[in-house]
Protein backbone atom coordinates (compact mmCIF):
# COMPACT_ATOMS: atom_id res chain seq x y z
CA UNK A 1 0.00 0.00 0.00
CA UNK A 2 3.00 2.16 0.81
CA UNK A 3 4.25 1.53 -2.85
CA UNK A 4 0.83 2.41 -4.36
CA UNK A 5 0.54 5.72 -2.16
CA UNK A 6 4.05 7.01 -3.42
CA UNK A 7 3.25 6.08 -6.97
CA UNK A 8 -0.36 8.17 -6.70
CA UNK A 9 1.26 10.93 -5.04
CA UNK A 10 3.89 10.94 -7.52
CA UNK A 11 1.53 11.32 -10.34
CA UNK A 12 -0.51 13.88 -8.67
CA UNK A 13 2.08 16.27 -7.92
CA UNK A 14 3.52 15.89 -11.77
CA UNK A 15 0.11 16.82 -12.73
CA UNK A 16 -0.15 19.95 -9.99
CA UNK A 17 3.43 21.10 -11.36
CA UNK A 18 2.23 20.31 -15.31
CA UNK A 19 -0.46 22.55 -14.31
CA UNK A 20 1.31 25.53 -12.81
CA UNK A 21 3.75 25.50 -15.62
CA UNK A 22 0.91 25.66 -18.71
CA UNK A 23 -0.69 28.54 -16.59
CA UNK A 24 0.41 31.83 -18.20
CA UNK A 25 1.81 34.79 -16.29
CA UNK A 26 0.03 38.11 -17.06
CA UNK A 27 2.74 41.26 -16.02
CA UNK A 28 1.38 44.65 -16.20
CA UNK A 29 3.46 48.14 -16.48
CA UNK A 30 2.07 51.20 -15.07
CA UNK A 31 3.10 54.72 -15.54
CA UNK A 32 3.89 56.98 -12.65
CA UNK A 33 0.88 58.67 -11.60
CA UNK A 34 1.99 62.15 -12.41
CA UNK A 35 4.00 61.59 -14.79
CA UNK A 36 3.53 63.81 -18.18
CA UNK A 37 3.57 60.90 -20.71
CA UNK A 38 0.49 59.24 -19.23
CA UNK A 39 -1.60 57.80 -22.24
CA UNK A 40 -4.51 57.55 -19.88
CA UNK A 41 -5.70 59.29 -16.56
CA UNK A 42 -4.64 58.14 -13.25
CA UNK A 43 -8.09 57.49 -12.28
CA UNK A 44 -8.67 55.55 -14.60
CA UNK A 45 -5.21 53.08 -14.02
CA UNK A 46 -6.24 52.57 -10.68
CA UNK A 47 -10.15 51.76 -11.77
CA UNK A 48 -9.02 49.44 -13.59
CA UNK A 49 -6.14 48.06 -11.32
CA UNK A 50 -9.16 47.42 -8.58
CA UNK A 51 -11.44 46.04 -11.56
CA UNK A 52 -9.08 43.08 -12.63
CA UNK A 53 -6.62 42.65 -10.16
CA UNK A 54 -7.39 39.07 -10.14
CA UNK A 55 -6.00 38.89 -13.51
CA UNK A 56 -2.84 40.22 -12.53
CA UNK A 57 0.02 38.00 -11.37
CA UNK A 58 2.85 40.93 -11.21
CA UNK A 59 2.42 44.93 -11.50
CA UNK A 60 5.52 47.02 -12.78
CA UNK A 61 5.41 50.29 -11.94
CA UNK A 62 7.47 53.13 -13.68
CA UNK A 63 9.82 53.63 -10.73
CA UNK A 64 13.26 54.16 -10.49
CA UNK A 65 16.35 55.43 -12.78
CA UNK A 66 20.02 55.27 -12.44
CA UNK A 67 22.31 58.31 -13.34
CA UNK A 68 25.46 58.18 -14.75
CA UNK A 69 27.20 58.62 -11.41
CA UNK A 70 25.21 55.44 -9.98
CA UNK A 71 23.08 57.29 -8.22
CA UNK A 72 19.63 54.96 -8.07
CA UNK A 73 16.42 57.53 -6.92
CA UNK A 74 12.57 57.22 -7.46
CA UNK A 75 9.85 55.74 -5.97
CA UNK A 76 6.92 53.26 -6.42
CA UNK A 77 3.81 55.67 -6.25
CA UNK A 78 1.88 55.51 -2.68
CA UNK A 79 -1.47 54.69 -3.95
CA UNK A 80 0.22 51.71 -5.92
CA UNK A 81 2.54 50.48 -3.25
CA UNK A 82 -0.63 50.38 -0.61
CA UNK A 83 -2.46 48.20 -3.16
CA UNK A 84 -0.31 45.80 -3.64
CA UNK A 85 0.54 45.47 0.30
CA UNK A 86 -3.31 44.75 0.56
CA UNK A 87 -4.19 42.51 -2.60
CA UNK A 88 -2.11 38.93 -4.00
CA UNK A 89 -0.13 41.29 -6.78
CA UNK A 90 3.45 40.68 -7.18
CA UNK A 91 5.51 44.00 -7.41
CA UNK A 92 8.57 44.20 -9.47
CA UNK A 93 10.36 47.49 -9.87
CA UNK A 94 10.69 48.99 -13.33
CA UNK A 95 14.84 50.57 -13.62
CA UNK A 96 16.01 52.68 -15.89
CA UNK A 97 19.14 54.03 -17.46
CA UNK A 98 18.60 57.92 -16.61
CA UNK A 99 16.03 59.71 -19.98
CA UNK A 100 17.05 56.64 -21.82
CA UNK A 101 20.53 59.12 -22.74
CA UNK A 102 22.85 56.99 -25.23
CA UNK A 103 25.61 59.04 -23.40
CA UNK A 104 25.04 58.92 -19.79
CA UNK A 105 24.44 55.20 -19.68
CA UNK A 106 27.71 55.16 -21.59
CA UNK A 107 29.60 56.78 -18.86
CA UNK A 108 27.70 54.49 -16.03
CA UNK A 109 29.00 51.54 -18.29
CA UNK A 110 32.33 52.53 -17.85
CA UNK A 111 32.79 53.38 -14.01
CA UNK A 112 32.72 50.10 -12.25
CA UNK A 113 32.39 51.91 -8.68
CA UNK A 114 28.93 53.77 -10.07
CA UNK A 115 27.82 50.57 -11.20
CA UNK A 116 28.94 49.21 -7.69
CA UNK A 117 27.12 51.73 -5.52
CA UNK A 118 23.71 51.44 -7.80
CA UNK A 119 23.55 47.47 -7.55
CA UNK A 120 23.58 47.88 -4.02
CA UNK A 121 20.84 50.89 -3.78
CA UNK A 122 19.37 48.71 -6.00
CA UNK A 123 19.21 45.95 -3.31
CA UNK A 124 18.66 47.74 -0.37
CA UNK A 125 15.17 49.13 -1.89
CA UNK A 126 13.63 46.01 -2.70
CA UNK A 127 14.69 44.26 0.44
CA UNK A 128 12.96 47.32 2.72
CA UNK A 129 10.03 47.79 0.40
CA UNK A 130 9.56 43.75 0.05
CA UNK A 131 9.03 44.03 -3.28
CA UNK A 132 9.09 40.72 -5.80
CA UNK A 133 12.38 42.19 -7.42
CA UNK A 134 12.86 44.55 -10.05
CA UNK A 135 13.36 44.70 -14.27
CA UNK A 136 15.87 46.41 -15.74
CA UNK A 137 15.12 48.78 -18.67
CA UNK A 138 17.91 50.00 -20.32
CA UNK A 139 17.68 51.45 -23.51
CA UNK A 140 18.96 53.56 -26.18
CA UNK A 141 22.90 51.55 -24.99
CA UNK A 142 24.80 51.88 -28.58
CA UNK A 143 25.93 48.74 -29.53
CA UNK A 144 29.80 49.88 -28.31
CA UNK A 145 28.35 49.18 -25.12
CA UNK A 146 27.14 45.78 -25.43
CA UNK A 147 29.90 44.36 -23.45
CA UNK A 148 29.18 46.52 -20.79
CA UNK A 149 25.84 46.72 -20.03
CA UNK A 150 25.97 42.73 -20.61
CA UNK A 151 28.45 42.48 -17.06
CA UNK A 152 26.22 45.41 -15.98
CA UNK A 153 23.27 42.95 -15.78
CA UNK A 154 24.49 40.17 -15.04
CA UNK A 155 26.25 41.60 -11.40
CA UNK A 156 22.90 42.87 -11.10
CA UNK A 157 21.18 39.55 -11.00
CA UNK A 158 23.87 37.75 -9.09
CA UNK A 159 23.43 40.38 -6.04
CA UNK A 160 19.29 40.59 -6.34
CA UNK A 161 19.67 36.54 -6.50
CA UNK A 162 21.79 36.37 -3.61
CA UNK A 163 19.33 38.12 -1.73
CA UNK A 164 16.58 36.00 -2.94
CA UNK A 165 14.63 38.85 -5.33
CA UNK A 166 13.63 38.65 -8.88
CA UNK A 167 15.29 39.87 -12.03
CA UNK A 168 13.96 40.14 -15.48
CA UNK A 169 15.27 42.08 -18.45
CA UNK A 170 13.04 44.18 -21.06
CA UNK A 171 14.67 43.44 -24.48
CA UNK A 172 14.48 44.94 -27.65
CA UNK A 173 12.17 43.63 -30.44
CA UNK A 174 14.89 42.04 -32.95
CA UNK A 175 13.65 40.49 -35.84
CA UNK A 176 17.39 40.00 -37.77
CA UNK A 177 20.65 40.25 -36.06
CA UNK A 178 22.29 41.54 -39.82
CA UNK A 179 19.47 44.34 -40.75
CA UNK A 180 21.55 45.17 -43.86
CA UNK A 181 19.08 45.48 -46.09
CA UNK A 182 17.25 48.68 -44.43
CA UNK A 183 18.73 51.89 -43.46
CA UNK A 184 16.19 51.94 -40.93
CA UNK A 185 16.89 48.95 -39.29
CA UNK A 186 20.68 49.52 -39.15
CA UNK A 187 20.05 52.63 -37.52
CA UNK A 188 18.05 51.17 -34.67
CA UNK A 189 20.37 48.25 -34.30
CA UNK A 190 23.45 49.99 -34.11
CA UNK A 191 21.49 52.61 -31.12
CA UNK A 192 19.82 50.38 -29.39
CA UNK A 193 18.65 46.76 -30.83
CA UNK A 194 22.04 45.09 -30.81
CA UNK A 195 23.47 46.24 -27.07
CA UNK A 196 21.21 42.88 -25.79
CA UNK A 197 23.47 40.05 -25.89
CA UNK A 198 21.22 37.87 -25.46
CA UNK A 199 23.40 34.41 -25.52
CA UNK A 200 25.21 36.00 -22.39
CA UNK A 201 22.01 37.08 -20.50
CA UNK A 202 19.73 34.25 -21.22
CA UNK A 203 20.50 32.08 -17.76
CA UNK A 204 20.82 35.13 -15.37
CA UNK A 205 17.35 36.39 -15.44
CA UNK A 206 14.13 34.81 -14.08
CA UNK A 207 12.61 35.89 -17.17
CA UNK A 208 12.93 38.46 -19.96
CA UNK A 209 10.15 40.24 -21.39
CA UNK A 210 10.05 40.99 -25.04
CA UNK A 211 8.74 44.91 -25.66
CA UNK A 212 7.41 44.04 -29.35
CA UNK A 213 5.88 46.98 -30.13
CA UNK A 214 7.05 50.49 -31.82
CA UNK A 215 6.97 48.93 -34.97
CA UNK A 216 6.39 51.79 -36.64
CA UNK A 217 7.35 55.23 -35.13
CA UNK A 218 9.04 58.04 -35.57
CA UNK A 219 11.32 57.86 -39.08
CA UNK A 220 8.89 55.35 -40.64
CA UNK A 221 5.45 55.93 -42.51
CA UNK A 222 2.42 55.36 -40.69
CA UNK A 223 1.98 51.83 -39.44
CA UNK A 224 0.62 49.67 -37.03
CA UNK A 225 2.34 49.29 -33.43
CA UNK A 226 2.85 45.38 -33.48
CA UNK A 227 1.46 43.68 -36.52
CA UNK A 228 1.35 40.30 -36.36
CA UNK A 229 3.84 38.56 -38.33
CA UNK A 230 5.97 40.97 -37.27
CA UNK A 231 5.75 40.24 -33.55
CA UNK A 232 5.71 36.52 -34.60
CA UNK A 233 9.30 37.38 -35.99
CA UNK A 234 10.66 38.89 -32.65
CA UNK A 235 9.40 35.33 -30.40
CA UNK A 236 11.20 33.18 -33.23
CA UNK A 237 14.58 35.49 -32.88
CA UNK A 238 14.27 35.74 -29.27
CA UNK A 239 13.74 31.92 -28.83
CA UNK A 240 17.16 31.05 -30.26
CA UNK A 241 19.06 32.07 -27.50
CA UNK A 242 16.08 31.64 -24.75
CA UNK A 243 14.18 29.22 -23.24
CA UNK A 244 9.94 29.86 -23.99
CA UNK A 245 9.94 29.71 -20.34
CA UNK A 246 11.38 32.46 -19.90
CA UNK A 247 9.98 34.62 -22.39
CA UNK A 248 7.12 36.93 -21.48
CA UNK A 249 5.95 38.61 -25.08
CA UNK A 250 5.57 42.49 -24.61
CA UNK A 251 1.76 43.31 -26.01
CA UNK A 252 0.70 46.92 -26.18
CA UNK A 253 -2.91 47.85 -24.82
CA UNK A 254 -1.97 51.54 -26.54
CA UNK A 255 -3.16 52.28 -29.84
CA UNK A 256 -1.39 54.70 -32.38
CA UNK A 257 -2.26 58.27 -33.78
CA UNK A 258 -0.58 59.47 -36.88
CA UNK A 259 -1.47 63.18 -37.81
CA UNK A 260 0.02 65.88 -39.03
CA UNK A 261 1.33 68.74 -36.21
CA UNK A 262 4.29 70.69 -34.87
CA UNK A 263 7.39 69.17 -34.58
CA UNK A 264 8.69 69.47 -31.05
CA UNK A 265 12.41 70.29 -32.10
CA UNK A 266 12.48 72.05 -34.72
CA UNK A 267 9.16 74.24 -34.93
CA UNK A 268 8.21 72.82 -38.31
CA UNK A 269 5.23 71.20 -39.48
CA UNK A 270 5.36 67.59 -40.13
CA UNK A 271 3.63 63.99 -39.93
CA UNK A 272 3.47 62.68 -35.94
CA UNK A 273 2.73 59.70 -33.86
CA UNK A 274 1.05 60.08 -30.92
CA UNK A 275 0.26 56.45 -28.08
CA UNK A 276 -3.09 56.92 -27.81
CA UNK A 277 -5.57 55.32 -24.87
CA UNK A 278 -8.54 53.35 -26.32
CA UNK A 279 -11.11 55.34 -25.17
CA UNK A 280 -9.13 58.59 -27.05
CA UNK A 281 -9.39 56.32 -29.99
CA UNK A 282 -12.90 56.04 -29.89
CA UNK A 283 -13.40 59.57 -29.31
CA UNK A 284 -11.55 59.99 -32.64
CA UNK A 285 -13.10 57.76 -34.75
CA UNK A 286 -16.19 59.34 -33.50
CA UNK A 287 -15.60 62.59 -34.02
CA UNK A 288 -14.52 62.12 -37.68
CA UNK A 289 -17.25 59.57 -39.00
CA UNK A 290 -14.47 56.70 -39.07
CA UNK A 291 -14.89 53.77 -38.70
CA UNK A 292 -12.13 50.53 -38.11
CA UNK A 293 -11.42 47.94 -40.80
CA UNK A 294 -9.50 44.55 -39.80
CA UNK A 295 -6.53 44.06 -41.58
CA UNK A 296 -6.17 39.77 -42.05
CA UNK A 297 -2.42 39.95 -42.49
CA UNK A 298 -0.96 42.34 -39.81
CA UNK A 299 -4.57 41.48 -37.41
CA UNK A 300 -5.09 44.49 -36.39
CA UNK A 301 -8.06 47.31 -37.18
CA UNK A 302 -7.18 50.83 -38.53
CA UNK A 303 -8.57 53.26 -40.01
CA UNK A 304 -7.48 56.16 -42.60
CA UNK A 305 -9.63 59.11 -43.34
CA UNK A 306 -9.10 63.09 -44.00
CA UNK A 307 -9.31 65.88 -41.67
CA UNK A 308 -9.05 68.98 -43.14
CA UNK A 309 -8.16 67.32 -46.60
CA UNK A 310 -5.06 65.37 -45.21
CA UNK A 311 -4.85 62.17 -44.29
CA UNK A 312 -5.22 60.76 -40.66
CA UNK A 313 -4.53 57.37 -39.71
CA UNK A 314 -5.90 55.37 -36.47
CA UNK A 315 -3.86 51.64 -35.78
CA UNK A 316 -5.87 50.08 -33.04
CA UNK A 317 -4.82 47.68 -30.44
CA UNK A 318 -7.59 46.09 -29.07
CA UNK A 319 -9.37 42.70 -27.64
CA UNK A 320 -8.87 41.44 -30.92
CA UNK A 321 -5.64 42.26 -31.84
CA UNK A 322 -4.64 41.28 -28.31
CA UNK A 323 -6.47 38.10 -28.96
CA UNK A 324 -4.08 36.94 -32.02
CA UNK A 325 -1.15 37.95 -30.20
CA UNK A 326 -2.21 35.70 -27.20
CA UNK A 327 -2.38 33.00 -29.23
CA UNK A 328 1.28 33.26 -30.46
CA UNK A 329 1.70 33.00 -26.23
CA UNK A 330 -0.01 29.57 -26.41
CA UNK A 331 1.22 28.58 -29.86
CA UNK A 332 5.16 28.62 -28.50
CA UNK A 333 4.18 27.77 -24.80
CA UNK A 334 5.71 31.35 -23.51
CA UNK A 335 5.92 32.49 -20.31
CA UNK A 336 3.25 35.47 -20.16
CA UNK A 337 2.74 39.03 -21.23
CA UNK A 338 3.42 41.79 -19.86
CA UNK A 339 1.14 44.31 -21.32
CA UNK A 340 2.04 48.26 -21.39
CA UNK A 341 0.07 49.98 -19.91
CA UNK A 342 -2.32 49.48 -17.61
CA UNK A 343 -5.68 51.82 -18.27
CA UNK A 344 -4.90 52.51 -21.95
CA UNK A 345 -6.39 48.94 -23.02
CA UNK A 346 -9.35 48.05 -24.64
CA UNK A 347 -11.79 46.86 -21.61
CA UNK A 348 -13.01 44.12 -23.67
CA UNK A 349 -9.13 42.03 -22.95
CA UNK A 350 -10.13 41.45 -19.56
CA UNK A 351 -12.23 39.22 -21.25
CA UNK A 352 -9.80 37.52 -23.30
CA UNK A 353 -7.38 36.81 -20.05
CA UNK A 354 -10.85 35.72 -18.03
CA UNK A 355 -11.71 33.00 -20.64
CA UNK A 356 -8.25 31.91 -20.86
CA UNK A 357 -8.05 31.57 -17.27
Amino acid sequence: MSLIRSIIFMLFSYAMLSSFCSAEENAFYMFRIHSPDRMSTAEESLRRLNQHYQNINILIPQSYQIDQTGLFYGQVDPEILDFTKTHPVKLMILVTNKDFDSHLVHVFLKNHSAQKKAIQSLVDTCLKNKFYGAQLDFEMVQLADRDGLTQFYLNAARALHQNGLVISYAIAPVVDDKPSSSEFLKRIYKNWEGAYNLKALANSADFMTIMAYNQHGGGTPPGSTASLPWVEKTIQYTMQFIKPEKISLGIPAFSNYWFIGTNEKTGRLSTRMDGISYAKLQAILQKNHAQLVWSPSDKVNYAIYQNNWLNEYLFAEDAQSFNAKWDLVKKYHLRGISVFDLGTEDPKIWDVLQNSA
